[in-house]
């Protein structure tokens, strides 16, 4: 890479992303319905068995960093980062549900429905520990993923209708996650990221080889592990619609719809002890000189476990809050034709969420504040 990753440009494969990703997904599900008088009753059961065999290693072949041109002329880089170890890892992740519910007819215009499930995903143990850090030794499997839902649907008037409804819904994680905490441990994998002019740094263009086989605790590098007290991320969803029959083949309704997200992953450096106030000087782009600036920063300062560099924790206290407003109008089949138009009115807050499996981004850039 050549210049920043905004600006500058580069060559060559993904720097983070795994080159293969391959599932084989074995499913057992059946569900039971009976009906006894204004009941309908529903329990279903679901047994998955998933196998990933990923290759995730992150700059598995080197990856030069210069700031410029000339310095990549010069050979001069800032940064040569490489990661040594098992390339390829298999994941193996038993996932278990089973559900209840029951519709009753309250009355002639009154429907009610109520359901419970429970969700356990087994998570893949890590094979090696790093004895420079016992938390790589375990991740914790949350047990107690039930999740209820209710939903009510009312016809207070002849051609009107009013649904309501709330539900939990758990979120298993992608097994990707699962196996990076696993492997990305500084015994079977390790990242090394070394300066231009540092004791053992390469000159360019080399690569150091990739060593499949485990190896011993490497100082400098950079781990993954789970946060001791991991639990599902999970979303609460509730909704309020009502709709109106205007003419014998067109209806409108509004609705309102909120989704909160609790418990969601983020990524974050826990290898940092509290920053320290550092004077620096701003420029404009014409470099003159706006005065001195106060920021916290960590640079120059100690780790609280010095044999490593990042920590990279996945933690699970993130969350988020979505609100939409929406119109609907629509018409009926009529002549092999259906219209249907809609608007919505949102917003969306959330603190730090680690989008799906993305691994090495988004961690905070103070974690104290």
């Amino acid at each position: 890479r050549i210049g920043s990753r905004n600006s500058g440009f580069s060559f060559g494969g993904s720097e983070l992303f795994g080159r293969a990703l391959d599932e084989h997904r074995l499913q057992w599900a059946d569900t039971l319905s009976f009906q006894s008088g204004r009941h309908v009753f529903k329990a279903g059961l679901d047994i998955q068995r998933l196998a990933d065999t990923v290759s995730t290693l992150p700059f598995a072949s080197g990856a030069y960093q210069f700031n410029s041109l000339r310095e990549f002329a010069n050979a001069r880089y800032q940064m040569y980062t490489q990661a040594i170890g098992l390339e390829e890892d298999r994941v193996v992740s038993p996932y278990y549900s089973f559900f209840v519910q029951d519709e009753i007819q309250v009355l002639s215009n009154l429907t009610l429905n109520m359901g419970l499930r429970y969700e356990l995903q087994d998570l893949d143990q890590p094979l090696l520990t790093n004895p420079e850090f016992p938390q790589t030794a375990f991740i914790r499997n949350d047990k107690n993923n039930v999740a209820p839902r209710i939903g009510v649907a009312w016809s207070p008037l002849e051609k009107t209708v009013v649904r309501m409804g709330y539900g939990i819904y758990c979120a298993p994680l992608p097994l990707q996650v699962n196996s990076v905490a696993r492997t990305d441990n500084g015994v079977f994998r390790a990242l090394q990221e070394l300066r231009f002019g540092m004791p053992g740094a390469p000159v360019y263009p080399a690569t150091f080889p990739v060593n499949p086989t485990p190896q011993v605790p490497r100082s400098g590098s950079d781990i993954i592990v789970f946060s001791p007290d991991y639990a599902s991320p999970y979303i609460q969803q509730g909704s309020l619609e009502i709709e109106r029959q205007i003419l014998p083949n067109f209806t409108l309704g509004a609705g309102w719809l909120v989704s909160k997200g609790t418990r969601l992953r983020r990524n974050e450096n826990v290898n940092l002890f509290p920053p320290s106030p550092a004077t620096v000087q701003i420029r404009d782009t014409s470099r003159n000189f706006s005065g001195p600036v106060t920021i916290q920063s960590f640079q120059g300062a100690p780790r609280p476990y010095p044999f490593f560099d990042r920590i990279n924790e996945f933690k699970f206290d993130s969350n988020s809050i979505y609100h939409a407003f929406y119109l609907q109008a629509s018409t009926r089949y009529a002549r092999g034709l259906q219209l249907m138009a809609n608007y919505t009115f949102s917003k969306l807050i959330d603190y730090e969420q680690a989008p799906g499996n993305q691994i090495n981004c988004c961690t905070s850039d103070n974690p104290f504040d």
